[in-house]
């Protein structure tokens, strides 16, 4: 392997300028698809540093794919920078197109000095919150020469691959008739009752919920005032297992639940499964076995255990199709949860930074590996190939 003190000057080198564009990105978040200016940040980094950049990519106009090298074989490092509506950054999403960046151009450098053969990709893929980037890009074949896919999530624990939860995404309306609630309610069919009996059910069927598995929502509309009968519902509903399986059997059952509540309450009600859904991510042993033995050779502590939960991610997506892994870093020290302002915080902070030029050392080092030992890049399609036939999903 090429000597990790090579890899950490050429972080060194640009850390200055992906710190730069970590924090603009940071201080403004830009939602799914808007990410013009996170995206052009990137890309004139990039051009900068000797990679051609094509972009729009994949379909979409804030996604695009930097390439350095040529041949066999094509290794990807992936980007994103997409942010939470009103919470910003509270996912890290900066702190991972950072890594990206800092990962990537190590790899070409030492490409480049070490005459290395092969390929590398910095993709960069947006609108992994609730809108299924890669899910549109593998639509439209952007990975479909990629051998290996690498990336990396903030967390509050280091930690390999955890893999993911699948997550289908659910649009639910209750149709009913208006009237006055206090003259005539029995002339109206109450949407609103059937939205909240349609919760009741959800939280009923929680206690028989396999492991793992989650629901839950939020109502969009519940009517406008007191006085008259809520004659419409809505709400967005996400369902998530740990497998396509279990996945499928619970759709069908939170349909039924829906169809149960419109039922009780004469009104008529529509699901909607939204686009792009989420897989579970597909596990790579030999990535996943790099990492564990090498993190702290880049001053990582893996922890003996995850302290939360299982992410959704559409990173599951491409790794049902590409070789890859997604590992984890620790960017806070109180347990801070994803999707918080204590999360968005940490993801902000110098020490979240430096965490994240460690894992980038990391991830370049496997690129490197993968690019240049033909025997790591067999292993990694091997087990790939294996999972694929089996299932382990």
């Amino acid at each position: 392997m090429i000597a990790n003190s090579m890899i950490f000057d050429s972080i060194g080198q640009h850390k200055s300028a992906i710190k730069e564009i970590s924090d603009f990105i940071y201080h403004n978040p830009e939602t799914a698809f808007t990410e013009h200016q996170a995206a052009a940040a990137q890309i004139e980094f990039l051009r900068a540093n000797g990679f051609k950049v094509e972009s729009p990519y994949g379909g979409l106009d804030t996604a695009y794919d930097a390439v350095y090298g040529d041949g066999t074989p094509h290794i990807a490092i992936l980007a994103e920078y997409d942010a939470l509506p009103e919470i910003g950054h509270a996912c890290g999403h900066n702190l991972i197109c950072a890594t990206a960046l800092a990962a990537g151009t190590a790899v070409k450098d030492l490409m480049q000095k070490n005459d290395c053969k092969g390929t590398l990709h910095i993709i960069g893929t947006p609108g992994e919150e609730g809108s299924g980037g890669k899910a549109v890009m593998l639509s439209n074949d952007a990975f479909d020469n990629i051998d290996c896919a690498l990336i990396c999530h903030p967390y509050s624990a280091t930690l390999p691959d955890q893999g993911a939860l699948a997550v289908s995404r659910f649009d639910v309306e209750f149709h009913g008739s208006p009237s006055h609630a206090a003259t005539a309610p029995h002339e109206g069919k109450n949407a609103l009752d059937a939205m909240t009996l349609f919760f009741n059910g959800i939280n009923a069927w929680r206690q028989q919920l396999p492991p793992l598995s989650r629901v839950h929502g939020v109502i969009s509309n519940g009517g406008n005032v007191p006085n008259i009968i809520p004659d419409y519902s809505s709400a967005v509903f996400y369902v998530r297992a740990a497998s396509i399986k279990v996945q499928e059997e619970m759709e069908q059952r939170f349909i039924r639940i829906a169809q149960g509540a419109a039922l009780m309450t004469d009104t008529r009600v529509e699901t909607r499964k939204q686009k792009n859904s989420y897989l579970p991510i597909l596990l790579n042993a030999p990535l996943n076995n790099f990492f564990t033995d090498h993190a702290s050779d880049f001053g990582l502590d893996i922890s003996p255990c995850n302290p939360q939960g299982m992410i959704s991610t559409d990173f599951g997506n491409l790794s049902c199709r590409v070789p890859g892994c997604n590992w984890f870093i620790q960017i806070t020290d109180d347990g801070a949860v994803l999707h918080t302002e204590q999360f968005k915080a940490a993801a902000g902070s110098i020490h979240a930074f430096e965490q994240s030029m460690k894992m980038a050392a990391a991830m370049a080092q496997a690129a490197l590996k993968a690019m240049t030992e033909t025997e790591f890049l067999d292993a990694i399609k091997q087990d790939f190939a294996a999972r694929q036939v089996l299932k382990v999903l």
